[in-house]
């Protein structure tokens, strides 16, 4: 899926707004070290999938997750693992993730990943196969074990959302406060707001 640039610079303002919150919140941890974190897990990720480990799959995800798919209602949790583990068990189709990671931008506790999933789709008893190009948005969160999970994610036609919404950007920079308590809290609702995921 193509892109606009007009989209990514939806996300950028998303990324800039969080990072600008975090600025005045003591953080700790190095952020190299988080990302490699995260590129670990996600890699990791995708190796599961390929391998048809859907327990390993879903603990990607967090408990409260929200994600939204290419205009789809939203999806929650046990939603998504059901849409994996029927693509896994799929007696027809199989399917192999390969990624590229774009961009990781940490927020203290949250990061932001900007992601291109390359899926090859083959059929059985069919040659050839088909390749699809997705572009996902993935919000991190720290757990408590040092671990991260994905709590929001939004990927397909819902980026398409960002650039028509790009405008309204501004109009969240008044939820901004830099209060330690306050920060992850606020952080999240303008993530969701941006993305559409919640009124």
């Amino acid at each position: 899926m193509r892109i606009s640039k007009y989209v990514l610079n939806g996300t950028a303002i998303l990324c800039g707004f969080t990072m600008f919150m975090f600025s005045s919140v003591a953080g700790s941890g190095d952020p190299e070290t988080a990302r490699n974190e995260i590129r670990t897990t996600l890699q990791n990720w995708t190796k599961k999938f390929n391998a048809g480990n859907l327990s390993g799959v879903c603990a990607l995800f967090a408990p409260d997750l929200i994600s939204n798919y290419q205009g789809q209602p939203l999806g929650d949790y046990h939603s998504l693992c059901a849409q994996l583990g029927a693509a896994l068990d799929d007696p027809d189709k199989s399917y192999h993730y390969s990624l590229r990671i774009n961009e990781i931008l940490i927020c203290r506790n949250l990061a932001i990943a900007r992601l291109t999933w390359h899926l090859r789709v083959t059929r059985k008893g069919v040659p050839g196969a088909n390749f699809i190009d997705e572009t996902s948005l993935d919000i991190f969160r720290r757990q408590p074990d040092g671990s991260w999970n994905v709590f929001r994610r939004s990927s397909g036609a819902i980026l398409i959302a960002i650039e028509r919404g790009t405008h309204h950007c501004a109009k969240k920079h008044s939820y901004m406060r830099s209060f330690t308590s306050f920060a992850e809290r606020r952080c999240t609702r303008i993530a969701d707001k941006m993305l559409f995921l919640r009124e």
